[in-house]
């Protein structure tokens, strides 16, 4: 059989399969031209070794471009996580700073009639303290400039909302238990000291406005207006380190994610265009 193949391989018949010593044929292997080799059958081998190489590299990219849009999406949702951690710090920071801008301001109405006894300065002094419990339209924007704009020619500088207090707006803010807790309480020593601004706001005679400009600026009216600032100073301090907290935790993970992501989308790539030059050589050769 042997020489048969060699008759048919110079003849430029079919070749045939290359025998065993035995006789047997060998599946899978051929007998190629014997020109090359002294008139002696060149075996090739077959080409499923090559095959499986390919697919096994193609596989791995797939598995690497999949892995990658994995992690891209949790890469796009911590990025969400760390602007929804931000905006939480600028709403709980301008809810707090609200109070304390109402008290401040609650101060400045009283302080005012007691120089001038100009009664507008009363009216003021009622509506913003509605406006903190929700009893009068809130003004849009109000963590803005506003009183001061109002003082110089009594005009609005920003149409008013829906009324909303301030435990309302608190609620939504996103505060813990114990910054909530603080909140309140700064806010109930900001009503104690509102009693006595109110009672300033009682006198009308000049002997009566120098006992409320008294009152006004006294010790027990410094002592009620730090009551309210030092539980107001915890809650900045806290939310501000909640979230900063919460900001670099997000961070860090953005880094951990993106370099992950690159190794990811490198190697698919990389895999892939190991795959197609190996089925050229194979082509080719």
């Amino acid at each position: 059989p042997a020489a048969e193949a060699r008759c048919g391989a110079s003849s430029g018949g079919p070749v045939a399969p290359a025998a065993h010593t035995d006789g047997s044929r060998r599946p899978g292997v051929v007998a190629a031209a014997p020109e090359a080799n002294g008139g002696a059958p060149i075996l090739r081998q077959p080409m499923a070794h090559g095959s499986r190489t390919r697919f096994l590299l193609f596989g791995a990219s797939l598995v690497a471009a999949v892995t990658a849009l994995v992690v891209f999406r949790q890469f796009a949702e911590n990025e969400k996580a760390i602007a929804a951690a931000a905006a939480a710090r600028l709403e709980t920071s301008r809810v707090s700073d609200s109070l304390r801008q109402t008290s401040d301001d609650l101060t400045r109405m009283a302080r005012l009639y007691s120089v001038t006894g100009d009664p507008r300065y009363r009216h003021y002094f009622q509506e913003i303290l509605d406006i903190r419990n929700g009893e009068a339209p809130r003004p849009l924007d109000y963590y803005r400039i506003y009183w001061d704009l109002v003082l110089e020619d009594d005009e609005r500088p920003r149409p008013a909302g829906d009324p909303e207090s301030l435990d309302a707006l608190a609620a939504k803010a996103g505060f813990t238990e114990v910054e909530f807790a603080l909140l309140r309480e700064s806010e109930n020593n900001s009503d104690v000291l509102a009693e006595l601004e109110q009672t300033a706001l009682l006198a009308r005679t000049p002997p009566e406005l120098e006992e409320a400009r008294t009152l006004l600026h006294g010790p027990r009216y410094h002592q009620e207006k730090a009551r309210i600032m030092r539980p107001l100073n915890e809650v900045l301090g806290a939310t501000e380190a909640r979230h900063a907290e919460t900001v670099a935790r997000g961070e860090a993970r953005r880094g951990t994610l993106s370099t992950l992501l690159m190794i990811l989308i490198g190697s698919s790539g990389l895999l892939a265009v190991v795959g197609f030059v190996r089925r050229d050589v194979v082509r080719t050769s």
